[in-house]
């Protein structure tokens, strides 16, 4: 005990200063939000699969495999509805007249392709008599 006592009071001149007591908070802080995270994250997604002994479930499924088709569901709904609408598909296709130049282009080509067939003249055609 007197080991202890002999360092803090050796170590006492140093957290004195308003420098060495900000860099500790920040130290502090910093590794605080650090494992708060990693364990957040850890137990988001693990365990994958539930541990049980003998019947009984010790440590559950974590969050997100066990309400995976929830949580898919979930956020195709968002993206289905916030992010990509109906109404912008629609906005992007016939607004900017994009639909229009596609269908246009197709019918150009496909035109430009019938004129450049060469097809026998009607005259040709018939038969002989």
């Amino acid at each position: 005990m007197d080991f202890f006592n002999e360092l803090a009071k050796s170590a006492a001149p140093f957290f004195e200063s308003i420098w060495a007591q900000m860099a500790l908070l920040v130290i502090f802080a910093t590794v605080h939000g650090y494992l708060g995270a990693w364990i957040a994250v850890r137990m988001l997604f693990r365990p994958r699969r539930p541990f049980k002994v003998f019947g009984l479930t010790f440590f559950p499924q974590g969050m997100i495999p066990r309400h995976r088709d929830r949580l898919a569901a979930a956020i195709g709904r968002a993206v289905g509805d916030e992010l990509v609408s109906q109404e912008t598909i629609m906005d992007e296709l016939i607004g900017r007249d994009f639909l229009k130049e596609k269908i246009r282009l197709a019918i150009t080509d496909y035109a430009e392709e019938l004129i450049a067939t060469d097809c026998p003249s009607l005259i040709e055609s018939l038969p002989a008599v």
